[in-house]
């Protein structure tokens, strides 16, 4: 009491903290000594000591030995009576205690080694090669286990546990129970089971430690704070961080959807819905072909591919006359229709890809490494999603909610691209593919600005 009281009130928090996670299980709850019923109902004398080492854990060892010749100790057996087993076994271990020190459910690893002579037994089926022998070796290995402990009084606990060990035999092998000479050796792999009900004896009883505890705690509490200093803390000025003046790019960005920056870069992937990337530019192409023109015919009516095309040229060209950003990745994405042959329509969806690109570049010194060229192949995702959009509206481009059904089922249902194909086109008596060739098929044959990369080179 009388150095609690000289310390001043940080070292009394720090020696009442210390004693509290450390000193409180090590010297309070203390020692425990304990013995299993189990190993007692065997004729086994057994003892262990378990020491806490900290809060949740704690250290210990298991020693016995069993000079009872039969397997339980009322088992009194005859002379002549071969069965034998008797051994002495060390176990140090450790244990966790999730809640504290001898408090509720623990887990446990140990070491194992014994020396045993067993002969003609079998216990729980895991000891076959004794059967018929006797056996006189070591056993060295561990295991793990797991367990509970309830509290009976202040000083008594029971405690259950259950693990398994694995281990090396190494023994000589016997004809008999007195035989002198061996007959050869056992050695491998060897897995034993632990089971165990102790009842364990604290040394320093359950309710001294809680008292103890509240003890140093209200010694703490008492201390008296000393008189605190005024001093003047001085006046902290908090700058504003300057906020970055945006970009061109990145003003341009907040109304042109297609500009990210290239943190974001996304790539092309055949699940992608073309016709519905946020602000793509497309540009449509004649059938079979990949020539880029400002005006083109089809059998669902004229494009003018012009607007697009100045609108391409136009952003680009602001990107590059800001000094402050610079294109990082221009994507393009080309697709075809399936008409033709699909072989034909891959290579198709790469060169119209292509062809924009060029177009690009004619008009700017756009390096080829600044783009990303994906032909799409036949453009079955941005069909289906079409037709879909068909649906929902009640029918469209001259299809029926029937048709409209029936062109979708065959692409969700035939995985195979050469029959899928096979069966649209003959769907209805080809009414639905000519009725998608007319009115639709247009719109597969194109080539998508779909995103323009940019980063910033000014901070």
């Amino acid at each position: 009491m009388m150095v609690m009281q000289r310390m001043n009130l940080k070292k009394k928090l720090f020696v009442g903290l210390f004693l509290v996670v450390f000193g409180i299980p090590c010297f309070s709850q203390g020692i425990a000594v304990r013995n299993n019923l189990i190993w007692d109902a065997t004729g086994t004398a057994n003892i262990g000591i378990e020491i806490p080492v900290s809060n949740n854990w704690t250290i210990g060892t298991n020693v016995a030995i069993k000079t009872w010749p039969r397997f339980f100790m009322w088992d009194t057996g005859t002379k002549e009576d071969p069965r034998q087993w008797k051994y002495f076994l060390v176990a140090p271990e450790v244990r966790y205690w999730p809640e504290k020190v001898y408090e509720g459910w623990f887990f446990g690893g140990d070491l194992i080694y014994s020396h045993y002579n067993a002969a003609k037994i079998n216990p729980l089926g895991l000891f076959k090669d004794i059967k018929d022998q006797r056996h006189q070796g070591d056993f060295y290995g561990g295991g793990i286990f797991a367990g509970h402990s309830w509290w009976l009084s202040d000083h008594f606990r029971i405690e259950a546990e259950a693990g398994i060990g694995a281990g090396y035999k190494n023994a000589k092998t016997f004809e008999c129970q007195h035989c002198g000479e061996p007959i050869g050796t056992s050695k491998g792999l060897q897995i034993v089971p632990k089971l165990g009900v102790n009842i364990a004896w604290n040394i320093e009883s359950r309710r001294k430690a809680k008292k103890e505890v509240l003890d140093i705690i209200g010694q703490i509490e008492d201390v008296p704070e000393p008189p605190k200093e005024r001093v003047r803390t001085p006046e902290i000025v908090v700058q504003k961080p300057v906020e970055r003046q945006l970009t061109a790019v990145e003003e341009l960005a907040k109304t042109h959807p297609i500009l990210h920056p290239s943190t974001e870069y996304k790539p092309y992937t055949k699940g992608t819905v073309v016709r519905k990337m946020p602000g793509a530019l497309y540009v449509f192409y004649e059938l079979g072909k990949a020539e880029v023109k400002r005006s083109i015919t089809t059998l669902s009516g004229p494009r003018d591919n012009g607007p697009v095309l100045d609108e391409i040229l136009s952003l680009t060209e602001k990107i590059l006359a800001d000094s402050s950003s610079s294109i990082a990745k221009i994507q393009i994405v080309g697709l075809s229709s399936f008409e033709g042959t699909r072989s034909r329509n891959i290579a198709l969806s790469l060169e119209r890809a292509h062809a924009l690109k060029n177009f690009v570049q004619q008009h700017f010194n756009i390096p080829n490494d600044k783009f990303e060229v994906v032909g799409g192949g036949e453009a079955w995702t941005d069909l289906r999603d079409q037709l879909n959009d068909l649906l929902l509206a009640g029918g469209g481009a001259g299809l029926t909610a029937d048709e409209l059904k029936t062109a979708i089922e065959i692409i969700d249902t035939e995985k195979d691209i050469a029959e899928r194909e096979k069966k649209f086109r003959a769907a209805a008596n080809g009414s639905i593919y000519d009725k998608v060739r007319r009115g639709i098929f247009a719109d597969q044959r194109s080539a998508g600005y779909l995103r323009i990369y940019y980063d910033i080179t000014e901070k």
